[in-house]
């Protein structure tokens, strides 16, 4: 078809304006694929200024990382870092990540009633344009019939269930947290090599608590009724917290971040942070 001439002399082809003009096409490219259509195609990205659509991202010189545009961002994150190029210190920055690239896989650590799932909700509200997802292996498995009278076996069964799908969301490019409790290195580390498998970046952090007020959380929460967690096998809270301090000290990377008692953003910034440090080293 030939193709169209709009203000300012721009030419483009009637089949890339369709996808232009259509916001539901539009919104389904992903970030890297849009930024990459933007740049190969001569005129288009002053078009789809013109219509007003505009990449989350654009693509960096080396055609593998996407940056955050101006007006996409507030401009700086909480120390004055700007939209240079550079890499951000991500404090108080709930906006993209400046170097994308690569997936991210982030297993968030910490004894049972820490608060973990909730941060991992709350990491995945914060970025929810690029649709991570914050996947919690105890909500899967109490959907499987018969989890309370077969802990393990339906504990192995949605470990199964929960790896294929983040397979599936790392491939398509989209960023995953797992928010688990895990005093054992088997895990751990098949986690790390799924993020291998698929080019992911791996990101080890461990949620601070304190033992006293993850005990009284997780009475609270067996006494308001069936949930999806277990039980803690007849351990005390405080003999759960010495184990998991222990495993941590043999994780060479793994970083610490506070506990709810910080509140919820500066624990998200510390993730962030160590998400963003990862993304460099990746």
């Amino acid at each position: 078809m030939d193709p169209q001439v709009h203000g300012g002399g721009v030419a483009v082809d009637p089949d890339r304006q369709q996808l232009l003009d259509d916001p539901v096409e539009a919104g389904l490219l992903t970030e890297l694929a849009q930024a990459r259509l933007l740049r190969s195609l001569p005129g288009l990205d002053r078009a789809a200024g013109q219509h007003g659509v505009r990449p989350s991202v654009a693509l960096a010189e080396d055609d593998q990382h996407l940056v955050a545009p101006h007006g996409h961002c507030d401009g700086s994150d909480a120390q004055g870092s700007s939209r240079s190029g550079h890499a951000p210190t991500v404090a108080g920055a709930g906006c993209c990540w400046q170097h994308r690239g690569m997936a991210v896989l982030v297993h968030l650590n910490g004894i049972p009633a820490s608060g973990k799932s909730t941060v991992a909700r709350a990491w995945a509200d914060r970025h929810a344009a690029s649709l991570p997802v914050a996947f919690d292996i105890d909500v899967l498995r109490a959907m499987i019939g018969g989890w309370r009278d077969a802990l393990r076996p339906a504990g192995i069964a949605a470990r199964e269930m929960a790896m294929a799908a983040m397979r599936a969301h790392l491939r398509s490019g989209r960023d995953v947290i797992v928010p688990q409790y895990a005093r054992s290195a088997a895990f751990v580390d098949e986690l790390a090599a799924l993020a291998a498998d698929e080019g992911a970046v791996f990101v080890e952090c461990a949620l601070d608590a304190d033992p006293a007020e993850a005990d009284r959380r997780f009475a609270a929460r067996a006494a308001s009724g069936p949930g999806v967690h277990g039980d803690l096998g007849g351990d005390r809270m405080v003999d759960v917290a010495v184990g998991l301090e222990a495993f941590l000290t043999t994780r060479r990377h793994v970083t610490r971040v506070g506990g709810p008692a910080q509140g919820i953003g500066a624990v998200l910034d510390q993730v962030d942070a160590a998400v963003a440090a990862a993304r460099l080293q990746g």
